[in-house]
């Protein structure tokens, strides 16, 4: 906690020494989001949670050429009617583990773990110091750190992954790094960093060096990255076909903490813009890492390629197909579908969203999980058919 105030402080000081003549600019938020979640489980189907949440944020950005300094706090307030206790563990599972010192979590917790609880919590998502010229880019402190060109799953995206059932995507935790970005030509790059993890350890920590460059009217990427002692091999291809975005996503990760767990990772898709402004995607998803038998699950889930590698998706084959239709400028719906090939589980996210003015948008969503039906989650017969049911509406203001 000691460093944590010795960081605040310093880049405070550094942020008020900033000359007047250079560029500030502060802006932030308001979300709230309001959801009900309902159990699959059998004998549990009347056991549910609705919440409420309500997410106030305001970031600082500095710009003086070559320099940029950003700053960004967020304050969550929620209440929550809670009957499930387990319920409630998977949302405190939700922590940014690539951050070395963090401020206390709750402002405010009251009946935890029961029904009708009460929490303020506060996140300090950015924390910047950027450089930049022609050649060469750093940016140092708390950052976005995301990999990858798939757009439903990233294989080579085991810092933050976004799972398929969060409503608030907007923009991925902070985590803190060093990272580097050298111009090679105008077009290609080479990009490295340390990111970092509790008390700076070497054990929490990650290491990662790409190099990107274009072949054939194709973008290529290859990624190597040192993650809490083990390693990943990455491949990032995209371009166009006949008019359509695709993209192949590849990465083979050897867990040095479980040498049964060398395993490939896949995505691959295409996704096309019709005239009539509907968009649709499709995209295959290979995970070794994973089972064919639903029996196999409960065993799996608790393996170092859930805990360390970011995987969440319990079986080995998946196809996912979404669809976005914009009805006008200011209103669009989607829909998307994964199926789980090997238990034949499926998962709809339907969705829509209305941007009522310029800094003011309402979207209403739903998760719906299909398949064979368990009497407890430890050992589901199917993956989508234990994952709850839930509808949301969230209202973003932002200022």
């Amino acid at each position: 906690m000691e460093e944590l105030k010795a960081i605040l402080f310093f880049s405070i000081s550094v942020f008020l020494s900033l000359p007047v003549y250079s560029q500030i600019e502060a802006q932030g938020h308001h979300r709230a989001i309001f959801a009900t979640k309902r159990s699959q489980i059998v004998g549990a189907e009347k056991e549910s949670i609705t919440y409420g949440v309500v997410n106030n944020g305001l970031t600082v950005l500095y710009s003086n050429d070559p320099h940029i300094f950003e700053a960004s706090y967020e304050l969550f307030s929620s209440l929550n009617s809670i009957r499930d206790p387990v319920y409630f563990s998977s949302l405190e599972s939700d922590v940014v583990s690539y951050r070395a010192y963090e401020l206390p979590r709750y402002l405010v917790k009251n009946n935890l773990y029961n029904s009708k609880s009460v929490r303020v919590e506060q996140n300090l998502d950015r924390l910047y110091y950027g450089f930049s010229n022609d050649l060469l880019s750093v940016t140092a402190g708390r950052q976005a750190i995301g990999f990858g060109v798939a757009r439903t799953v990233n294989p080579t995206d085991v810092i933050a992954p976004f799972n398929l059932v969060m409503i608030d995507t907007e923009q991925r935790y902070g985590n803190d790094a060093i990272r580097a970005h050298i111009s090679t030509t105008d077009l290609s790059e080479i990009d490295f960093g340390a990111i970092f993890g509790e008390n700076l350890e070497d054990k929490n920590n990650a290491y990662f060096v790409s190099a990107k460059f274009p072949v054939l009217n194709w973008d290529l990427e290859f990624l190597v990255n040192r993650f809490k002692k083990n390693l990943l091999y990455g491949a990032n291809f995209s371009g166009n076909i006949k008019g359509a975005g695709a993209w192949l996503e590849l990465a083979y990760n050897d867990l040095k903490k479980d040498n049964r767990l060398n395993y490939l990772r896949s995505s691959t898709g295409l996704e096309y813009l019709f005239p009539i402004d509907l968009t649709i995607l499709a995209e295959y998803h290979y995970s070794e890492a994973g089972s064919r038998n639903y029996q196999d699950y409960g065993s799996i889930s608790s393996s170092m390629a859930f805990l360390e590698a970011g995987v969440y998706l319990l079986a080995k084959n998946y196809l996912i197909v979404g669809l976005t239709y914009l009805i006008s400028p200011l209103v669009n719906i989607s829909m998307s579908q994964m199926t789980n090939l090997d238990d034949s589980s499926l998962l709809f996210t339907p969705g829509f969203e209305w941007n009522i003015e310029q800094d003011l948008t309402i979207d209403v969503g739903a998760s719906i999980g299909l398949g064979r039906k368990s009497s407890t989650r430890l050992a589901p017969k199917s993956e989508f058919g234990s994952y709850d049911n839930s509808i949301y509406t969230k209202l973003r203001y932002y200022f």
